[in-house]
């Protein structure tokens, strides 16, 4: 007589999540983008010169949809996309001068 219980979990397959291995491609980055009309947007990828390319394509974020073209003036690694996101977070709480500043003393 087969034991059902171990035939059946013999036979499942599970993926294999690799966790000590990071691809640098996926690696999360910020980005700022100036718009058309000198306005600033500031935004979180894996993949930067993809997302530029979706934002002038007008599948990016909703508010690049109106205000494009857009060229990317800013970029910077995140450890982690939570990382990422807590930078974005604090960037979009500052005012256009201040990231006009940041700019200039952090240019491309």
């Amino acid at each position: 007589m087969t034991d059902r219980c171990s035939e059946s979990l013999s036979t499942v397959r599970m993926p294999v999540l690799n966790i000590f291995f990071r691809d640098p491609m996926s690696a999360w980055h910020l980005y700022i983008v100036r718009c058309v009309d000198a306005s600033l947007y500031v935004g979180i990828t894996t993949d930067v010169s993809a997302r530029i390319a979706k934002h002038n394509l007008g599948k990016g974020g909703a508010y690049t949809r109106s205000h494009k073209p857009v060229t990317l003036v800013w970029r910077e690694p995140a450890a982690s996309e939570s990382a990422a996101r807590k930078r974005e977070a604090e960037l979009k709480r500052w005012s256009k001068e201040k990231k006009e500043t940041f700019l200039r003393s952090h240019p491309l």
